[in-house]
């Protein structure tokens, strides 16, 4: 950590790829002087996942529903960083984890600034995609940018009314969003931190300790978006690694996105 004064982060999206690896990151620069709180809506997952917490001092886990308020409140009490990787990965009609979670944060700082006399603005660092920034998606090229605003339609939609519902509230908290490219699994290679750019893709793990470096360092305190890559996916590598996977994606994007009672199906079929 750049500073010797003790620091509280609250994360959620603690059993997400994108979570568990800033949490896995942020153990392994554990310090004495920060507390660590996570709030998720299963604390067996959650364990079972990383069963390393069970031995962690420093750490509080809230269990709850992303629209409980009060166990939010609890969460992020006097925290000076919360983290939230909150996400849809399919492209969900109606879905709206992100936008669910935001008012609960919003809501929650809002109380907690009306009745401490020692309140500070917390910074609320989000995930967000390359795809929403101007200048990273200059690089994707007009047709590739359109074909992902349309394969993932609905959680996009999820993320930017959520996104304007922080910004909204620059009285409360300041914004950093991480905006990545394509997020997938396989073995880390690095992360680079950029406002400039971003790689086409970025493994969870990189982009995990990514979120990590933003959250510890306090030279980032200024920047409100920046791009996480992995340096294993930078330029052509990139492209003939994971471009028949991102190829794939954006197709059952558009697939599950807009053909007529899929979801409908897909839930009659979850319940039988």
């Amino acid at each position: 950590m750049s500073s010797t004064k003790s620091r509280q982060i609250a994360l959620f999206g603690a059993t997400g790829g994108t979570g568990s690896a800033t949490v896995r990151s942020l153990l392994q620069r554990y310090d004495p002087l920060l507390e660590l709180r996570l709030m998720v809506r299963s604390k067996a997952k959650l364990l079972k996942l990383i069963p390393e917490l069970r031995h962690k001092s420093n750490l509080v886990i809230h269990e709850g529903q992303l629209t409980d308020t009060a166990t939010v409140r609890s969460c992020v009490e006097n925290a000076d960083i919360i983290i939230c990787t909150i996400g849809e990965n399919d492209n969900r009609p109606g879905c709206r984890p992100i936008q669910d979670i935001a008012k609960s944060i919003i809501d929650a700082i809002q109380e907690l600034k009306s009745s401490s006399v020692d309140w500070k603005r917390p910074r609320l660092i989000l995930l967000s995609s390359s795809t929403w920034n101007e200048r990273f998606a200059s690089h994707e090229g007009v047709v590739i940018n359109w074909l992902l605003k349309a394969a993932f339609y609905y959680p996009y939609l999820d993320l930017r009314l959520a996104t304007a519902m922080f910004e909204g509230s620059s009285d409360l908290l300041s914004l950093l969003l991480v905006q990545p490219s394509a997020l997938v699994q396989d073995e880390p290679s690095g992360m680079a931190i950029s406002a400039q750019w971003v790689s086409v893709a970025v493994s969870y793990a990189d982009l995990g300790e990514g979120f990590a470096e933003l959250a510890l360092e306090e030279s980032y305190a200024r920047l409100h978006a920046v791009g996480v890559s992995s340096k294993g996916a930078i330029g052509g590598e990139g492209l003939r690694k994971y471009g028949f996977e991102l190829v794939s994606r954006i197709i059952r994007g558009l697939f599950i996105g807009y053909m007529p009672g899929y979801w409908a199906v897909k839930n009659y079929m979850n319940r039988t």
